[in-house]
C-alpha cells in the first residue's frame, strides 16, 4: 500500500507568521532597532543550526520579528507628516497643494465633489513646507472638472481622523469657491482605467437618461460608483443590510473569471493557457472599478493561481493564498487590522 506522500506548503507558513508578527507589533507595539536585533539573532542562529537539525520553527519565528519591525518602522511618522498635523492645530484654514490621487464622484445632491488628494506642499506665510499626507476633500463643484493625476491648489479645514479611513489620515473642506489647477495629469494606467470607466458609463447611461435612479443603481453594481445612489436608497439598503451587494468585491472577480473560463472552454483553449486572457481581464476590470481591497485581493490570488502553469509549477490555492496574504500585507500592514483582509482569507480557506 503506497503511503500518501507529504504536501509541504512553506509559504502558508511563512504567510502565518508574516501576519502574526504584523498583528503583535500593531497591538503590542515594539522598537524597530530591538525587533530588527532579534531578527538578526534568530537568523544568525539558523545558520549555524542549519546542517546540526530542522530550523524551520526559527525561520518562521525571524520571519514574524522581521515583519514587526517593518511594521514599526512604517508606523514611524515623516517630518513632512509631522508638519502638516502641527499645522491643523495652528491655523483654522490651510493652502495645500497635491495631486488627485483616484477619480472623482459629484454628489448631485449637494452639488459636491469628493476625491482623495496626495498633499505634497503646505503654502503659508511665504513658505512651501513639504508633506506627504492623503486627505479625502469635499469641495463645491464648479464649470473645472477635477481628474485623476492633475495637480491643484486648495483652501480650507482638515479634520485628522482618529484611524486613518480608506488610507486617509483626514477629511479637508475646502472654503473657497474653487481651487487653482496647477498642472494638468500626467499619462497613466489608472488613469487610463479612469478614463475608461466614465465612458463605459457614458454606454450604460446611453438611451435610458429618462431612467435615472435605475441608472445610478447600475452604475453602483457594475462600476463601482457607489456615491451616485441617491441618499435615500443609500438609507434604505443601508437599514436592510443590503448596501454590500453595491462593492466591487472578489465576488465580481469571480463571477467574471467564471464567465471568460466559460468562453475560454468553448473555443477550445487549454487551461494552462487560460492565465494568459484572464489576468489582464481581471486586471483591467479591477483597476477600472476602482481599485477596491476586496477586489484587489481576488485578483491577486487569481495572478498566483494562473501563473503557476508557466513556472512549471502545478497550481495550488493554499500556495496562492499565502502569496497573495504576503504581497497585500507588505504593501500595507495596516490591512492586518481589517476585518474585510481577515474574513476574505477565512472564508476562502473554509471553502
Amino acid at each position: 500500500m503506497n503511503a500518501t506522500p507529504i504536501v509541504r506548503r512553506p509559504l502558508v507558513g511563512v504567510a502565518i507568521s508574516v501576519a502574526a508578527g504584523l498583528f503583535f507589533h500593531n497591538n503590542y507595539g515594539g522598537s524597530p532597532l530591538l525587533l530588527l536585533g532579534l531578527s538578526a539573532v534568530l537568523l544568525s542562529l539558523c545558520c549555524w543550526m542549519i546542517f546540526r537539525r530542522n530550523t524551520a520553527g526559527l525561520l518562521y519565528l525571524c520571519c514574524a520579528t522581521l515583519a514587526s519591525a517593518y511594521s514599526a518602522i512604517e508606523s514611524l511618522p515623516s517630518a513632512a507628516t509631522n508638519t502638516f498635523m502641527v499645522a491643523e492645530h495652528r491655523y483654522s484654514e490651510l493652502d495645500i497643494q497635491g495631486t488627485i490621487a483616484d477619480d472623482p464622484v459629484t454628489y448631485e445632491s449637494n452639488s459636491t465633489v469628493s476625491f482623495l488628494l496626495k498633499a505634497q506642499l503646505l503654502l503659508n506665510e511665504n513658505q512651501h513646507l513639504p508633506i506627504n499626507t492623503l486627505v479625502r476633500v469635499y469641495a463645491k463643484a464648479g464649470s473645472d472638472t477635477i481628474q485623476f493625476g492633475e495637480q491643484w491648489r486648495f483652501c480650507g479645514r482638515l479634520t485628522r481622523y482618529k484611524k486613518p479611513r480608506g488610507g486617509a489620515e483626514g477629511s479637508f473642506r475646502v472654503t473657497d469657491a474653487k481651487g487653482w489647477k496647477i498642472k494638468e495629469a500626467s499619462p497613466s494606467l489608472l488613469g487610463y482605467c479612469y478614463a475608461l470607466r466614465r465612458d463605459a458609463a457614458a454606454i450604460l447611461r446611453s438611451g435610458v437618461e429618462p431612467f435615472l435612479e435605475q441608472t445610478r443603481l447600475i452604475h453602483a453594481m457594475l462600476l463601482g460608483y457607489r456615491q451616485a445612489i441617491p441618499s435615500d436608497l443609500y438609507l434604505l439598503f443601508t437599514r436592510t443590510g443590503t448596501l454590500h451587494i453595491f462593492a466591487i468585491s472578489g465576488q465580481h472577480a469571480v463571477m467574471l473569471a467564471a464567465i471568460f473560463i466559460a468562453g475560454l472552454k468553448l473555443i477550445g483553449i487549454p487551461r494552462p493557457r487560460w492565465g494568459l486572457l484572464l489576468i489582464p481581464s481581471l486586471f483591467l476590470y479591477i483597476f477600472t472599478t476602482g481599485l477596491q481591497p476586496s477586489a484587489l485581493r481576488a485578483l491577486a490570488m487569481a495572478t498566483i493561481f494562473f501563473i503557476a502553469p508557466f513556472v512549471k509549477r502545478r497550481p495550488d490555492i493554499p500556495s496562492s493564498m499565502a502569496v497573495a496574504a504576503l504581497l497585500i500585507l507588505m504593501m500595507n500592514p495596516a490591512n492586518i487590522n481589517d476585518p474585510g483582509f481577515l474574513l476574505s482569507f477565512v472564508i476562502v480557506s473554509g471553502l
